[in-house]
């Protein structure tokens, strides 16, 4: 779940609120939910076929990936911490998964059988260990693109963290501060008199303490 606390300071406004969430609500009815679904067996899946659950789904997801996404364009990648385990997923991601290709995913490849079931192993490994480890997560298919309904896929929440952990600590993320570096320079003011250049990371120095040192809680 995603704390308001980290939601608030890094929430943005107007075209890129509608985008984001446009890109979460676009993967409904594109099976992709399913295909998580399919991934885990067990009955407390999180993903459930309802419209409501759905919807549900899709506003958790954009606010995640919104607030994720800020992150990664406003410090460092390399120094962010997403979960405790950081170290350990990604050893055993690069571990099970050295040749997989994480600049730019291949969807075909990503969710064949073969690979479908290598990562149903993969996550089950981390079940009780890490929080919503099977839930539906947008992950970014082009590492150096924002997200979108044509830039992003459904995956499992664990294989979202192997694969962001990974794009940190490689450098497939570092490109974006400067890319993006100007995404807030809008002056819109609120009713409040706050602009969206005003809800920036920089402006939330207790909330990057937080994801520095103790983990991005997702």
């Amino acid at each position: 779940m995603v704390r308001n606390n980290l939601i608030g300071p890094f929430r943005s406004r107007g075209k890129r609120n509608k985008k984001l969430k446009m890109a979460a609500l676009g993967n409904l009815g594109s099976g992709s939910t399913a295909a998580v679904k399919d991934m885990f067996e067990a009955p407390d899946s999180k993903i459930g076929n309802a419209p409501m659950m759905e919807v549900q789904w899709a506003l958790k997801s954009y606010s995640h990936a919104e607030t994720y996404f800020n992150l990664i364009t406003s410090v460092d990648p390399k120094l962010l911490k997403l979960t405790k385990k950081d170290n350990e997923i990604y050893a055993h991601f690069r571990e099970d998964f050295k040749d997989v290709v994480i600049n730019k995913i291949d969807e075909d490849s990503l969710k064949s059988p073969d690979s479908k079931k290598k990562w149903r192993k993969f996550c089950e490994e981390y079940r009780g260990e890490v929080e919503d480890y099977n839930f539906g997560t947008l992950l970014r298919i082009d590492s150096t693109e924002d997200i979108s309904d044509k830039n992003t896929c459904i995956v499992p929440r664990v294989q979202f963290l192997a694969i962001e952990i990974a794009r940190n600590r490689e450098g497939y993320n570092d490109s974006l501060r400067q890319k993006y570096k100007n995404t807030n320079k809008n002056k819109t003011k609120d009713s409040n008199g706050i602009s969206d250049s005003d809800i920036t990371i920089a402006d939330s120095e207790n909330t990057i303490k937080q994801a520095l040192e103790n983990g991005f809680k997702l």
